[in-house]
């Protein structure tokens, strides 16, 4: 009677040593039939983040071609200036370097460096 419990006790060693091999030594997963894994939800994502790329790449040729006509456009129309109007735009120009600031500086910022400017003088 002594030996049932024992069997018990080893095939429950043995059973739980088994169960725990893979835990310890894991080994690497293989596809079962010629090494294709297909996840159709993977495949799905890929393909939505493949067709937004694309999505991107066609705006940026758009804006692209949209900058090359305003280009052309504002060279014809600097062609088609008068001299006069060149010669006003120079005298601007050289009287008012810092023009080409941004419109949103705020005014402490302009007042700061029209007073820095004061200094250096």
């Amino acid at each position: 009677m002594t030996g049932i419990p024992l069997r018990r006790a080893i095939l429950a060693g043995v059973l739980a040593s088994a169960a725990m091999v893979p835990m310890i030594a894991p080994m690497p997963a293989y596809a079962q039939f010629g090494g294709i894994v297909y996840d159709p939800t993977n495949y799905a994502q890929n393909m939505l983040t493949a067709a937004r790329s694309l999505q991107q790449i066609n705006n940026q040729i758009q804006q692209i071609q949209q900058q090359a006509t305003s280009l052309i456009n504002e060279a014809r129309n600097l062609t088609s200036l008068p001299f006069s109007s060149l010669q006003q735009l120079q005298q601007q120009s050289s009287f008012s370097p810092r023009r080409s600031a941004s419109p949103t500086m705020c005014r402490t910022s302009s007042r700061r460096s029209t007073a820095a400017t004061r200094v250096r003088r």
